[in-house]
């Protein structure tokens, strides 16, 4: 079976809230709307728990016709100990939580743990899909973690995800709870709309700029 892991576009930053309830901007949400012109056959969509990525699954979902069921997994990685931090602090302790991936950075969930986590949601969902073929929405940071860590990578310390939005496929051969990545083109959201407030700041826990771009054809 073949599998899509599709991570949100841009939000609306919220200092105030929880992170976890932060919302799609009207940019995110018109890149997400953008994803059933460009990819279709999905018979059901697993998406994380928090706000955003809720966002982007109910767009999609919608336009399949399809249901979305929830999996807490597949969420950012934790970052509570610290909540909303001024960008320049932010990025620093991006930095140093993919530099130390067997650290917890400031009471942040660890990456490794991270990873882990989110390599095993999709594991497991995949394990119980059957031929289903599943459209995860997942976020970012874990996401780029997920494919370095499916991809093999010497550096799973260091993915570059964009903070657009982006798409990458994988599949499960026939061997139990095995995955693979079925294309090595990882396809950005980037495209014309506007940038949300609070673009280039803590939308997900890493946006490197020049991450996974393989193509623009989401503009």
């Amino acid at each position: 079976m073949r599998c899509s892991v599709i991570t949100h576009p841009e939000v609306l930053i919220d200092p105030t809230a929880r992170i976890e309830d932060w919302a799609l901007s009207p940019a995110g949400r018109a890149r997400a709307a953008r994803v059933p012109n460009v990819q279709s056959g999905f018979t059901r969509v697993v998406s994380s728990s928090e706000g955003k990525a809720l966002d982007t699954a109910g767009i999609v979902a919608r336009a399949w016709g399809v249901d979305v069921s929830v999996d807490g997994d597949l969420g950012e990685l934790d970052r509570s100990a610290t909540g909303y931090l001024e960008p320049r602090e932010f990025q620093s302790t991006v930095d140093a939580f993919f530099d130390r991936p067997h650290e917890s950075v400031r009471g942040w969930e660890r990456a490794i743990d991270a990873q882990r986590r989110i390599e095993s949601a999709v594991r497991r969902q995949t394990d119980l899909a059957g031929d289903e073929t599943i459209a995860f929405i997942a976020h970012g940071g874990v996401g780029g973690l997920l494919l370095a860590s499916l991809k093999r990578d010497a550096d799973q310390s260091r993915p570059r995800p964009t903070r657009h939005g982006e798409l990458f496929h994988v599949r499960r051969p026939h061997v139990a709870s095995s995955l693979v990545v079925a294309s090595d083109r990882r396809f950005s959201m980037r495209g014309t709309a506007a940038a949300s407030h609070g673009a280039g700041g803590q939308h997900d826990a890493a946006h490197e700029p020049g991450g996974f771009r393989a193509s623009d054809w989401w503009s």
